[in-house]
């Protein structure tokens, strides 16, 4: 009795029970402790556990007694039954914790449907207030009108007199009588005033129309018939069959409307219809049927003012199959070509490159049109093989560095040279006279293969070959343009040079341009060779016995190697900045040389400058040569305002050569390569500055193979430079030595 006591008085439940009783008093392992949970374990030994079990294997996977036994269906138990799953975990718990009971559903539609007719009653009183106090306006232009008409035909006066002047015959007749002629004399107005006032009744009730109303009654009771909790429907599957009749005919006839007659339900039908968007028939009509049913709403928006001019000028509906077809086609074609942007665009500036080669004299006109057109025919371009154009170990002498002068150097040499091979092939078979199609075609290829450009007898025939294929579209490249600057009838022809003679003119093209490198215009007006030929013109003239002619020989084709710049030593003093880790580099000066050495104890940030600003009147250079190739993270060398040594970094101004990325200063490649592409070559690199003139050259050295020139404006003028070299942590056992140089030359 005393325990029932007990057990009442704390409440327990009929499970909480179970698990005090004597069954689960008593762990066997442990027999002071109550059994709690379950072992979901399959190799466990003991399932039923205390909670002194569960404390000694914590990581066990177990189940509460009690909550196992309550028979709770929403009871979720941790990995169980499945095990080691935290996702189907998770999914289960927001399932078990949703409500999807009938009572709770219904609630919901309950719920739902109060909150709708709510609203819907709420619109409904808003909309009639609406309406009735329209109506008002109108009752009020209406009773205006009676007010109006009453008062123009003088009811009130004609009444009077006839009820209340009666006794007098004469003066009831006169009273009449200046009531109808004052009537009679202003009835015009009163007829402006009147109709005014009817018009603006009139307008007011056009606007009444209980059709569309009813209309829409109809539409919102299908809306309302269409909700459904339980069957998913889409809103395009309402019927509203009065309006779909009645829109049929509108729809019909489309091609025979105008752009701006359209509705906006109309034009969206129209555009769809397009016979390019290759539409079966069966999705034309369910698109139709969609907006027809939908084009009461859709009509709402008027889209008149963002018409563009040109919308629908084309009507492709009125052209057959095979005609869209085509169109079709020819757009893929080009769609192609988009997505192939890249690949196309070079292929045609190879094309255009190979055309525009000085030596070929095109005009100007000539190869703005050819680029133009090129670009209408990048498909059947990118048809010709372009892999192995060049021959081998050959680039093409394009005469890009040449100037017009150069160039007619050149010619004439050629000319003597093709005279002279005329001469040693005089049995060779002239070709016969094209027509002048054939002849424009012979033109055109003669540009590309003209051997300066070396280009591989693979690609040349590959060249032909689209020729012939596309005769025609090359034939009208030529209808507005003449190929040749005026005054050249050819360009000039490589063909009978063999290839000792095609080297030469390339080391000819190469040496001039150096030269124009080196000395500038001054090379061009001078009538003697420059200074770095002189002593070897002077021989060549003493054995001669004619120095005129040689001199003049040695400026026209300076074939010849020349030698090196006469160079003066300087002793340049560098200095260790205060920025950043500067101060720990490691600088020495070699007693032998007086050259500069600058090594890093670890990779470091620090910079070493010259401790003099440089003279603006000289020539310097400034050779670093470095222990390993340039192939780091970064070096940077260069010059930089002197102001500005101790506060910022080298690669602060746009000066400098950076062996990490490009830098600011290698703006235009006078020869050869930017020297960030060869920097894996290179071990020395040359700085070339004339602060007055503002300029400044990055070479590789002693080969000269690349040479990068910075754009002016990158200096300021009439300012103090310094020159220096920045470590932007190269990496650990770097050291450069340094050179300094000044030419005695008016240009570097």
């Amino acid at each position: 009795m005393n325990q029932v006591l007990t057990a009442e008085n704390l409440k327990l439940s009929e499970q909480e029970l179970l698990l005090l009783s004597k069954s689960y008093r008593s762990c066997p392992i442990h027999p002071k402790n109550w059994i709690v949970s379950l072992s979901i374990n399959p190799n466990s030994t003991q399932f039923l556990q205390c909670a002194r079990c569960l404390s000694q294997n914590p990581n066990q996977n177990t189940l509460d007694l009690l909550s196992l036994i309550e028979e709770n269906e929403k009871t979720i138990f941790n990995n169980w039954p499945i095990q080691g799953d935290t996702q189907i975990q998770s999914n289960l718990q927001r399932v078990f914790s949703s409500d999807f009971s009938v009572e709770g559903l219904q609630n919901q539609i309950k719920s739902y449907f109060q909150n709708l007719r709510q609203s819907i009653e709420q619109r409904i009183y808003e909309k009639e207030q609406q309406m009735l106090q329209q109506a008002k306006s109108l009752w009020n232009i209406s009773e205006q009108v009676i007010i109006q008409y009453n008062q123009f035909a003088e009811k009130d006066t004609l009444r009077k007199i006839i009820t209340q002047q009666n006794d007098d015959f004469n003066k009831q007749n006169l009273l009449l009588k200046e009531t109808v002629c004052r009537i009679f004399n202003n009835q015009n107005s009163y007829k402006q005033v009147l109709q005014e006032t009817i018009d603006r009744f009139e307008t007011f009730k056009s606007f009444i129309n209980f059709d569309t109303a009813q209309q829409i009654n109809q539409n919102v009771l299908q809306l309302l018939d269409s909700i459904d909790m339980f069957v998913i429907k889409n809103f395009q599957d309402i019927k509203v069959n009065t309006h779909s009749q009645n829109q049929d005919a509108n729809f019909d006839n489309l091609d025979k409307m105008g752009v701006k007659d359209m509705t906006t339900s109309q034009l969206i039908v129209k555009l769809i219809k397009n016979k390019l968007n290759y539409c079966s028939e069966e999705l034309l009509s369910k698109l139709q049927e969609i907006v027809k049913k939908l084009s009461l709403s859709i009509d709402k928006y008027d889209i008149r003012d963002y018409l563009n001019e040109d919308l629908l000028k084309i009507d492709l509906n009125k052209l057959e199959s095979n005609q869209v077809d085509l169109i079709k086609n020819i757009s893929e074609q080009i769609h192609t070509n988009h997505i192939q942007n890249d690949q196309s665009n070079e292929k045609k500036q190879i094309l255009m490159n190979l055309v525009s080669n000085k030596f070929n004299y095109c005009s100007q006109n000539f190869l703005n049109n050819l680029s133009n057109n090129l670009d209408q025919i990048l498909p059947f371009i990118n048809k010709i093989d372009f892999s192995n154009y060049l021959q081998l170990n050959k680039e093409s002498v394009t005469g890009e560095q040449l100037t017009e002068e150069q160039i007619l150097e050149i010619s004439n040499l050629t000319k003597n040279i093709e005279s002279k091979n005329m001469i040693n092939n005089q049995n060779q078979m002239q070709q016969q006279q094209e027509e002048q199609s054939a002849k424009d075609i012979s033109n055109l290829i003669s540009l590309i293969e003209n051997k300066t450009n070396f280009c591989s007898a693979q690609f040349i025939q590959n060249v032909k070959d689209a020729t012939i294929n596309y005769k025609q579209i090359v034939t009208n490249l030529f209808l507005n343009e003449n190929i040749f600057l005026q005054g050249h009838d050819k360009n000039i022809n490589f063909s009978n040079f063999n290839e000792y003679q095609l080297n030469n003119l390339e080391k000819l093209a190469d040496k001039i341009s150096e030269l124009s490198l080196k000395f500038g215009e001054s090379y061009y007006d001078s009538q003697s060779p420059k200074y770095e030929q002189q002593n070897l013109s002077y021989l060549i003239a003493y054995l001669a016995g004619n120095s005129k002619i040689i001199e003049k020989l040695l400026v026209d084709f300076p074939i010849l190697e020349t030698c090196q710049f006469n160079l003066l030593k300087l002793n340049i003093d560098f200095f260790k900045t205060d920025r950043e880790d500067s101060q720990k580099l490691i600088l020495e000066k070699k007693q032998e040389n007086n050259n500069y050495i600058v090594k890093q104890p670890q990779s470091l940030y620090g910079q070493i400058f010259t401790v003099n600003k440089l003279n603006p009147n000289l020539n310097y250079i400034f050779r670093f040569k470095i222990n390993k190739n340039l192939a780091c993270n970064g070096i940077i060398f260069g010059i930089m305002k002197t102001q500005n040594i101790h506060s910022n970094q080298l690669d602060s101004q746009s000066c400098y050569f950076n062996s990490g990325s490009n830098g600011k200063g290698l703006n235009k490649i006078i020869k050869g390569k930017n020297l960030q592409e060869v920097r894996d070559q290179m071990n020395c690199v040359e700085i070339r500055v004339n602060v007055q003139r503002r300029v400044v050259l990055f070479m590789d050295f002693p080969d000269y193979k690349n040479i990068n020139q910075m754009n002016e404006e990158n200096m300021s003028v009439n300012t103090d430079y310094s020159c220096g070299v920045y470590f932007n942590t190269p990496g650990d056992g770097y050291e450069i030595e340094i050179e300094s140089y000044v030419v005695d030359d008016l240009n570097i």
